[in-house]
């Protein structure tokens, strides 16, 4: 009982201690209030570190960018803090406030624009842990095909606060292809646009490669009498679809027509008496070369 009260009587005694000490705040040290962790005391220019205190969040507190911290106070990386460690503040003027809302974005490339394989990115951000910026373009199919590592630039960005960036992006794929750029810090995901691959080398409004793939129906398939085929082209192609028996008969044909974007659509119908399980032969072409087939089972309409 008489271990409990003192224990209890020394809690208080600390929060006392560090409500007062707080407001022992030297000039010229910028103190922006308590911040999700860094809630400890502020003693002159001595802040002492509480559990669950990071560089970052310290440095926020005080305006102070957290590497100009670490090197002031010579705590060598990884910045290891422990709890009742001293920590000195330097001086500094007013400066701006950290943003109260994160957030990331892409200004360039705009939305539903051509580019090459290679092209800038730009954009800006504000309040984002050490400025981190992963720009990743993904295909239609959500497959990553370029990644862009960078950082935000700015006078501020060390605190939380503003800044902008500015890269190259080089990607993979074929022309035509739609890709969605996401703009991504700290595995939290702000921003995203989807532009076209497209670079003009065979001429905007021509199928400028062979790609070509059928995903819908899946190999082995069992369809009925008519059935939905879908797949991915290259930008402004041309699909025709084919069925076919194992004799070569042909039982049928679809045209998904031109379209502007990567997946194409349409109905196939089958004619010309089946046999219920019969093997059917689905072959798509593009008017850029592009071949692909799939082998289904026709149900007999079960």
């Amino acid at each position: 009982m008489r271990k409990s009260f003192l224990i209890t009587l020394l809690a208080v005694l600390w929060l006392v201690l560090a409500a007062s000490s707080s407001s022992a705040q030297s000039p010229g040290i910028v103190d922006n209030g308590w911040m999700p962790h860094a809630q400890g005391p502020l003693n002159g220019d001595i802040y002492t570190v509480i559990w669950g205190d990071t560089v970052f969040s310290i440095s926020r507190r005080f305006n102070v960018d957290q590497y100009t911290l670490m090197s002031y106070n010579g705590i060598p990386s990884p910045y290891r803090l422990l709890a009742g460690q001293p920590i000195r503040i330097p001086t500094s003027g007013p400066g701006p406030q950290p943003c109260p809302s994160p957030f990331l974005t892409i200004t360039n490339p705009p939305p539903n624009t051509n580019v090459g394989t290679s092209f800038p990115v730009s954009g800006s951000g504000c309040g984002l842990f050490e400025g981190n910026v992963f720009i990743r373009a993904l295909d239609s199919r959500g497959v990553q095909v370029g990644q862009v590592v960078t950082t935000l630039s700015g006078p501020t960005v060390g605190i939380g606060g503003q800044g902008t960036y500015n890269d190259t992006m080089t990607v993979s794929g074929a022309q035509g292809q739609l890709l969605t750029l996401l703009a991504i810090s700290n595995n939290v995901e702000y921003s995203r646009v989807t532009v076209n691959l497209n670079d003009g080398g065979g001429g905007i409004g021509q199928c400028q490669s062979s790609a070509l793939s059928i995903f819908e129906p899946g190999e082995g398939a069992n369809v009925p009498a008519s059935f939905t085929v879908r797949g991915d082209a290259a930008f402004n192609c041309t699909v025709t679809i084919t069925a076919r028996d194992g004799g070569g008969r042909q039982l049928g044909t679809a045209n998904a027509g031109t379209f502007q974007g990567t997946q194409w659509s349409t109905t196939l119908a089958l004619q010309g008496g089946i046999a219920p399980w019969s093997d059917i032969f689905i072959e798509a072409r593009t008017n850029g070369g592009g071949v692909a087939q799939r082998r289904v089972r026709f149900d007999g309409g079960q």
